[in-house]
């Protein structure tokens, strides 16, 4: 997985005490990932919390894939569990 996007998701996960929410490294970390939209790394991001054992670092990867969600148009194709593309609602 791309260094940067570890990166990034742990940033979303830090909790630093600052007084105002918007001054703190995850408020950041949010409003950047809310920039991005690159749907390639869908698939990184299914391995990685796939594999992931810490929950607060697989819920910023999950704020990730909702972002690419609202970006990225509907193709009618889907990632089954064996890791192959298959049409939505067809096994």
């Amino acid at each position: 997985m791309q260094t940067s996007l570890v990166d990034l998701i742990a940033r979303m996960t830090v909790r630093d005490g600052t007084v105002n929410s918007d001054q703190s490294v995850s408020w950041d970390a949010h409003r950047e990932a809310e920039t991005l939209s690159d749907a390639s790394l869908i698939n990184e991001l299914v391995e990685y919390v796939q594999h992931e054992s810490k929950q607060d670092l697989r819920r910023a990867a999950y704020f990730y894939f909702r972002r690419i969600g609202r970006e990225v148009p509907r193709v009618g194709m889907c990632r089954n569990s064996r890791g192959t593309d298959e049409e939505e609602g067809k096994e």
